[in-house]
């Protein structure tokens, strides 16, 4: 079903492409490549399976005003991503991102950004479609110093349930431009909403002739869809087999933390470096589970 979503999507910004490039005003474009690291893939209580990947991306963007009153862009970006192991999780990625954007005075701006994002996943069932929107704020405290906060509202829905997720999110950044070449930056980012996770251990209780058996599920243990009570993990979802993680998963409410750090150094007026950290810790009914994820890569601005 997503499938045909994606291809629409994908037609959609290929059509909005063509649009802005036929305008004198078209702002640019970028190019790029990352490597990147995430130490827990399946989001696992406890432990947690680690992986590499490498990335390409391509984005259009286009700002119509002239940075005072009220002004308007759309970002366009395409990506896809190979994991050196874990394959099943390769993706493509589309999506476009219109903003109205606010200047309350020269040191100050707000950004209003609907978005819509299409995903497809080798392992389908994580293929999915994300609509929300998104409203940042950003001000400058001199010429080298700056700090921003943001809203984000996210409603993903893969092709299988278990990976859907509602998602609310408040974030705060400060960074400094320390030359003209190079910046760096903190942030920290809050969430409440659902996501899956990886549990080594299900218990589940069956109610049989007015006794109570307990059964135990191992990690990788019988495949199917893992069907049983909604046991210790009051997510109101059965456990579901992947067999794609070789693990069961469930679905549940999470508190997520993210704490990271971002630096870039543009050696001209075209290439440019970054690297990205982040430590993301998640809490739920399952339990507390944590990730420590970072990339680097390059870009060419054309």
């Amino acid at each position: 079903m997503y499938r045909y979503q994606i291809k629409f999507l994908l037609l959609a910004v290929l059509t909005s492409l063509f649009i802005l490039l036929s305008y004198e005003a078209f702002a640019g474009a970028e190019i790029g490549a990352k490597a990147g690291y995430d130490s827990n893939i399946d989001r696992a209580v406890g432990g947690g399976m680690s992986d590499t990947f490498m990335a390409g991306f391509l984005s259009f963007s286009k700002e119509i005003g002239d940075g005072s009153g009220t002004d308007f862009s759309i970002n366009l970006g395409l990506e896809g991503a190979r994991y050196a192991d874990s394959t099943y999780l390769n993706y493509g990625m589309v999506s476009i991102k219109p903003a109205i954007i606010f200047y309350p005075n020269t040191k100050w701006r707000i950004d209003i950004s609907p978005f819509i994002q299409a995903t497809g996943v080798s392992d389908e069932e994580q293929s999915a479609l994300a609509v929300g929107g998104e409203i940042g704020m950003k001000q400058l405290w001199g010429r080298r110093y700056y700090s921003g906060e943001y809203f984000v509202y996210t409603d993903s829905r893969a092709d299988v349930d278990i990976y859907s997720y509602k998602e609310k999110a408040v974030g705060v950044y400060a960074g400094v431009n320390w030359t003209d070449a190079f910046w760096s930056e903190m942030r920290f980012e809050f969430s409440r909403g659902d996501s899956f996770r990886a549990v080594g251990e299900i218990i589940t209780t069956e109610v049989v002739t007015s006794q109570i058996v307990t059964s135990q599920a191992g990690k990788g243990g019988q495949g199917g869809n893992g069907q049983g009570g909604t046991g210790q993990y009051g997510s109101g979802n059965s456990p579901r087999y992947s067999e794609a993680y070789n693990e069961y998963i469930i679905n549940e409410p999470v508190d997520r933390q993210t704490i990271g750090v971002d630096m870039g150094y543009q050696f001209n007026r075209h290439l440019s470096l970054f690297v990205n950290y982040a430590y993301i810790t998640y809490n739920g009914d399952a339990g507390d589970s944590e990730s420590h994820a970072g990339t680097v890569g390059i870009g060419y601005s054309f």
